[in-house]
């Protein structure tokens, strides 16, 4: 199978089959052979050291987010000491989740878009980043979907164990990286006669703040 530019026709949710899982994991796979041989004509993407460091620039803005900021220490220096080859680290689409792919059933390939925040980085990475909404906080590799997707990628491109214990430090990364996007969006937004939908986003926006908070407060007992 391999990836497909052409009119989707099934634009996939939640609901997504175990054999659509298994297809997805394998275009991923097509995606990162792709990269492996694909050479930038001008200027290259940045990598993955942006991420921390633009999380780094917003956790300063609150000293009191002690926790999240030493947990980025800690990571992006772990994160420092991966191994680094061909194989296993190039450029990734970064955003490869069910709203930027879309599947043909006829022939079992998908058409992918937004490619705006590709970054060179570890394949693991881009894998996480993909199955993040059926991972869960606890890294759950028994979930149906999840087995189903790697599956397939395994298919394409074996993975070692060495790349499977990677996915928690890619994980950890990523809700280091929303937690300080959230604390971006909520700042100033205490609105004069705010419409009721803000509100009610503003609500859920604190809820998901806070939740990764007590995740960073863990890590640091």
């Amino acid at each position: 199978m391999q990836l497909c530019l052409v009119q989707p026709d099934t634009i996939l949710d939640e609901n997504i089959t175990e054999v659509q899982c298994e297809d997805w994991g394998r275009a991923l796979a097509s995606l990162h052979q792709l990269s492996r041989v694909y050479e930038p004509f001008s200027t290259k993407r940045s990598n993955w050291q942006d991420i921390p460091w633009k999380t780094d620039a917003m956790l300063q803005r609150y000293p009191d987010e002690q926790e999240a900021i030493e947990e980025l220490g800690k990571l992006t220096e772990r994160l420092q000491l991966l191994p680094i080859s061909n194989s296993n680290y190039g450029l990734i689409h970064y955003d490869f989740q069910l709203d930027n792919i879309f599947y043909e059933e006829n022939n079992r390939s998908f058409s992918v878009i937004d490619f705006d925040d590709a970054v060179y980085s570890w394949y693991a990475h881009d894998i996480v980043t993909a199955l993040d909404d059926f991972l869960g906080d606890d890294m759950n590799l028994d979930n149906s979907q999840v087995k189903s997707f790697l599956k397939g990628y395994c298919s394409e491109i074996p993975l070692g164990n060495e790349d499977i214990n990677q996915f928690p430090f890619f994980q950890r990364l990523m809700k280091l990286y929303r937690f300080s996007k959230l604390l971006w969006s909520l700042e100033g937004s205490n609105v004069t006669d705010a419409p009721e939908w803000l509100d009610d986003t503003k609500l859920k926006f604190a809820r998901v703040r806070d939740d990764l908070r007590r995740g960073f407060e863990s890590n640091a007992e």
